[in-house]
């Protein structure tokens, strides 16, 4: 396959191991007649893995330089191919296939990957799965756990509303141009509800603030929003740091502002 000239402005590595494209299309795992929306399919390699299993493809792709590839892929797959010439940032994937939930997966640009993701969790019940090839460290920070060196605002997020599997990793030599960084294909299986019934908004408050200065003790992190006095009523050592609070902990305090 001749792969176009990758645009950095558009974050592009294309994915040229057929072996690793198998194996990840195996991952996002198909039902046959199952939908897959799939974000920046790009050159259709990955895609053509999907439809080799029996998947219908909803595909969003913003470079129109792949639309005519993606034609032809779609020409030879009836039906099955529908690709929505879009940047991912701006659609809103539960209108896509409004009979969902579907699965969603893609190769995801590293300059946007992250926002994708929480754009997809801010989507309730459009989906049973969430599959993503992403930088490493960005699935560490997806994958946390309390007190593990990535534990921050996004661990909280998914914690709070998936069941999350760093799968497999993928060395830089599997894409054209070869990144600096390795990679890594992530799980994500959103919960029939969130662990805790909490305001997202709230949350989402006290942990910014919390790991915008994660080496400090709470009380000095959190001054200004919840006091020292609080955090000694709710049962949380003022001294203890961010990175070792757990979710339930994090969820009491977004429940005292």
């Amino acid at each position: 396959m001749t792969y176009p000239v990758a645009k950095k402005s558009l974050g592009q590595n294309f994915l040229v191991d057929p072996t690793l494209r198998r194996r990840i299309a195996q991952a996002i795992a198909p039902k046959p007649g199952e939908t897959v929306i799939e974000i920046g399919p790009g050159t259709g390699a990955l895609t053509a893995e999907l439809l080799a299993l029996g998947a219908t493809v909803v595909a969003v792709e913003k470079d129109h330089r792949m639309m005519d590839g993606l034609a032809q892929l779609g020409a030879a797959h009836p039906g099955r191919l529908t690709v929505h010439e879009a940047d991912a940032l701006d659609v809103n994937f539960a209108t896509l296939v409004p009979n969902g939930p579907v699965v969603l997966a893609g190769n995801l640009p590293y300059n946007i990957g992250t926002q994708i993701v929480i754009n997809a969790l801010d989507t309730p019940n459009a989906f049973t799965r969430l599959v993503f090839l992403l930088q490493k460290e960005v699935v560490g920070r997806l994958c946390a756990n309390p007190a593990d060196d990535d534990w921050g605002r996004l661990a909280v997020l998914t914690s709070l509303l998936c069941e999350r599997a760093d799968l497999f990793d993928v060395p830089p030599g599997a894409f054209r141009p070869v990144p600096k960084v390795m990679s890594s294909v992530v799980r994500l299986t959103p919960l029939p509800q969130p662990r805790f019934q909490v305001d997202r908004a709230k949350l989402e408050k006290v942990t910014a603030q919390a790991f915008g200065q994660r080496r400090k003790m709470l009380r000095a992190s959190l001054k200004g929003l919840i006091d020292e006095a609080v955090l000694n009523s709710a049962g949380i050592d003022p001294t203890r740091r961010p990175e070792t609070l757990s979710l339930a902990e994090f969820v009491a305090l977004a429940r005292l502002i």
